[in-house]
């Protein structure tokens, strides 16, 4: 009975070694299993991770929700003509009563241009003044809207690259 037992423990070993990776093939393993993610916090941050893997055709999606216990969904895709080192995304996000979205360029993780802002809103919300600006963290849309009821404020869009790896935080308020 003992022999077995040892038998049985020496082959698990032997299987054990023969399938972990070795050191050359551990960074290939890694590097095949890591994805852009996108990562939705409490606090209505979207955080898209790795966004340098991602290839056109490839949306990234995540869902929050406002204060108000509204569905928000937050989208980024990556433009057919962005290199490696340099990322052109949109950023989108989307409500019942609304949605904005604009281009941002990643380029060495710096924030280099922003272009494109779009807002449409659903009566009787009203969107106006829109600016787009940016600067080397950080890419923010502004608009004021008003409404048909004569109420109104403004809200904003923003992405901000944080880290090495091309993170963009989107944030709405």
């Amino acid at each position: 009975m003992h022999r077995y037992i040892s038998f049985f423990v020496t082959l698990f070993m032997l299987a054990t070694i023969c399938t972990v990776p070795t050191s050359a093939n551990a960074t290939e393993y890694r590097n095949d299993h890591i994805q852009a993610q996108a990562i939705s916090s409490t606090d209505g941050t979207v955080v898209f991770k790795n966004i340098n893997l991602l290839q056109s055709g490839q949306p990234l999606i995540a869902t929050t929700y406002d204060p108000n216990g509204e569905t928000v969904i937050w989208q980024l895709e990556v433009s057919p003509d962005s290199t490696r080192s340099s990322r052109r995304a949109k950023i989108h996000r989307t409500t019942v009563t609304d949605h904005a979205s604009f281009w941002v360029t990643v380029t060495n993780n710096r924030v280099t241009a922003a272009d494109s802002p779009y807002v449409a809103m659903l009566p009787p919300f009203i969107p106006s003044e829109v600016t787009l600006t940016h600067n080397s963290t950080t890419a923010k849309m502004t608009w004021i809207y008003s409404t048909t009821a004569g109420g109104g404020g403004m809200l904003y869009l923003q992405c901000a690259v944080v880290g090495y790896d091309n993170i963009c935080s989107s944030r709405y308020q």
